[in-house]
């Protein structure tokens, strides 16, 4: 599985970091995915928000105001 620069790389973003390993994935990077809830399976709302139903610009929500459904939503 790629790294982030590297997907980022065969997309032909322009990185600046110097060198960088196809399948290297940095501790930065694993913790950043960590963290999110999604990962571990729940489900998160109301992230973002408008501040009319016709402005295009969305504002992102303090994550005190998400909604997180901590249930799995598959039964195996």
């Amino acid at each position: 599985m790629f790294s982030p620069s590297a997907y980022l790389k065969s997309k032909g973003e322009n990185l600046t970091a110097v060198s960088y390993d196809e399948c290297g994935w940095t501790a930065t990077a694993v913790s950043k995915i960590l963290e999110r809830k999604e990962y571990l399976g729940h489900s998160v709302n109301f992230k973002t928000r408008r501040k009319s139903f016709k402005s295009r610009k969305k504002n992102e929500n303090d994550p005190l105001q998400w909604k997180i459904l901590e249930t799995p939503m598959w039964q195996l």
